[in-house]
């Protein structure tokens, strides 16, 4: 109404420039925010249903990073921070929040020989690579499946099989 009442038309203000461009940069940015993936949890768990492992034991280091598998499984998993079952993080004194490999190696192996069971599937959100450790030279890890870039850095995942190494037969 201003510019057709016929006033002396006034150059627009840089400072009204400045605030739609920095608008339209925000704007842009939220987008490209929306296309990366926060959590891999999701596609973690999608996988292991698809190939059939989510009726085995199921260990899930981080304890607070695999509780999304879990929850997407709707079943509980292993936590070698707390050594118990759950589908939600347990804030008990046995709880270990960040736990060596040493100590999480030595606790799936623990696991194993208190379920009985001679093989695992490990959702492991650490970086370290496991199929070439030698802390438990009993135990093997092969990698199967490894979800990574995801916006929340404890949420890219490993999955791993993890087997006993057959004993060998008494003489």
């Amino acid at each position: 109404m201003w510019r057709s009442a016929g006033l002396p038309a006034r150059p627009v203000s840089w400072v009204w420039i400045t605030l739609l461009v920095v608008n339209a940069l925000g704007g842009l940015t939220m987008l490209a925010a929306d296309n990366r993936t926060f959590s891999q949890g999701r596609n973690t768990a999608l996988w292991i249903e698809r190939h059939h492992l989510d009726d085995g034991l199921l260990i899930a280091t981080r304890d607070y990073a695999g509780s999304t598998v879990a929850g997407y499984l709707q079943r509980p998993l292993y936590y070698p921070e707390c050594e118990c079952f759950g589908t939600y993080i347990e804030w008990n004194t046995r709880r270990k929040h960040a736990l060596s490999i040493e100590e999480v190696i030595h606790r799936i192996a623990a696991i194993l020989k208190a379920e009985n069971k001679s093989a695992a599937v490990l959702i492991y959100s650490n970086r370290e690579e496991l199929q070439k450790q030698t802390i438990d030279p009993n135990l093997t890890f092969r990698p199967l499946k490894r979800f990574a870039n995801a916006t929340m850095g404890d949420e890219v995942f490993t999955i791993y099989r993890v087997r006993k190494r057959s004993e060998p037969a008494p003489h």
